[in-house]
């Protein structure tokens, strides 16, 4: 689970209240930096880099794509549960209290990943590949390290390509018979 829904919250916060929704802080604002020494204060040690995340997280994911996915996921919790969830993401307005349970409940559900694998997953710049390496971290249970090492060997598009079956070179066609990532070269060879 996302690591206590509280860094996404502390990043809608540094959005959506500290720099009144627009994408960068005022110059000259030193706003991670004041942000930092301030919850410092309150939560004994959050570091600098630590909140750039947070507030990337944020914007990565808004509360639209979070309630998308909780209507689309709220089947995997308890019955009990679900209809608060579904309530919870129906009117959803990215105006939710911080400490309402449901917004933890709902969070739960979006971010089913550990703090570190979003974190990886933050560094990958296109919305599809990196909800590939998302939903394959869950299918395959990859730790960190699995799934760092997938993305540095461009799993995605390993994948991708070993799908098609021919490939044109000038004039020939070639049926792919394997891909390797080679590690010194950072490429893909391609067997035939």
């Amino acid at each position: 689970m996302f690591h206590d829904s509280n860094y996404w919250l502390i990043g809608r916060r540094i959005i959506e209240w500290e720099q009144a929704g627009k994408e960068r802080a005022v110059y000259g604002e030193a706003l991670i930096n004041r942000l930092s020494a301030d919850l410092t204060k309150d939560l004994v040690a959050v570091f600098h880099a630590k909140i750039s995340k947070m507030r990337l997280i944020y914007r990565i994911y808004p509360p639209e794509k979070i309630a998308r996915h909780c209507r689309a996921n709220c089947h995997l919790k308890k019955p009990d549960t679900v209809g608060r969830i579904q309530r919870t993401c129906k009117s959803w307005n990215g105006k939710l209290l911080m400490t309402s349970p449901e917004i933890f409940e709902a969070l739960s559900l979006a971010f089913p990943l550990s703090w570190s694998h979003y974190v990886r997953l933050i560094s990958v710049d296109t919305e599809d590949i990196r909800r590939f390496y998302e939903a394959e971290a869950l299918r395959g249970g990859w730790s960190v390290r699995q799934i760092d090492r997938q993305i540095s060997t461009l799993f995605y598009e390993r994948t991708l390509l070993s799908k098609q079956r021919r490939l044109r070179i000038g004039d020939q066609w070639f049926r792919v018979d394997l891909v390797f990532f080679h590690r010194v070269l950072h490429c893909l060879v391609i067997m035939t």
